[in-house]
């Protein structure tokens, strides 16, 4: 996704090694990161927040990029949560995304209690991966591009679609694809889509 190779702004990151709950303010993200409120609130930050700890986050965040890295106890986001990028990878306890989230750039990646995806305002970029149970999109799906990897999904929304890229691999369940969605990518890539009708 090309927003990983912008990064604007700089990156912080820290970990939660303790295994108390632990819910972030504002505040502890700002000291803990070493970033400003202003920098926090101005939607230019790259952070990483990663550890057993995180397992909830304060509502009225912005980020320019939020990575969530191995937050086993990480079960929700904030239902206000803004991004440009939005990287999750290997949360196994989140079982939802906000009905709320404004993303553009969303990546996914080892969430296996994720079943389903609400339609998120302004997303661009949609990268699933190793996430067999997250086999339901949103209808009304338009996006430059869809990448879906190991993953149990039988079919894309009818209404769904990808202009500049569509990327679909290892999806053994996948039975069709809408004619929206190949008629204006730009790039289709299948791989290993068994179940594919011809």
């Amino acid at each position: 996704i090309r927003y990983r190779k912008e990064c604007i702004g700089s990156m912080y990151g820290f970990t939660i090694k303790n295994n108390r709950q632990f819910i972030m303010t504002k505040e502890e993200i700002c000291m803990a990161t070493g970033i400003s409120m202003e920098e926090l609130e101005s939607q230019t930050a790259t952070v990483r927040l990663s550890g057993i700890g995180v397992d909830s986050l304060p509502r009225g965040l912005g980020w320019h990029i939020l990575q969530l890295d191995d937050c086993p106890n990480l079960t929700s986001l904030p239902d206000d949560l803004t991004c440009t990028v939005l990287n999750i990878t290997d949360c196994p306890g989140l079982d939802s995304l906000p009905d709320n989230l404004q993303v553009e750039s969303l990546e996914i990646d080892n969430c296996p209690k994720l079943t389903c995806l609400s339609l998120v305002k302004g997303l661009c970029e949609l990268e699933i991966k190793h996430s067999p149970n997250l086999i339901h999109l949103p209808d009304g799906l338009h996006l430059d591009i869809l990448y879906i990897e190991d993953s149990n999904i039988e079919v894309l929304p009818e209404n769904c679609s990808c202009l500049r890229s569509l990327s679909l691999r290892n999806c053994p369940y996948l039975v069709k694809i809408p004619d929206s969605c190949i008629a204006f990518s730009e790039n289709l890539i299948l791989y290993n889509c068994t179940s594919l009708s011809t």
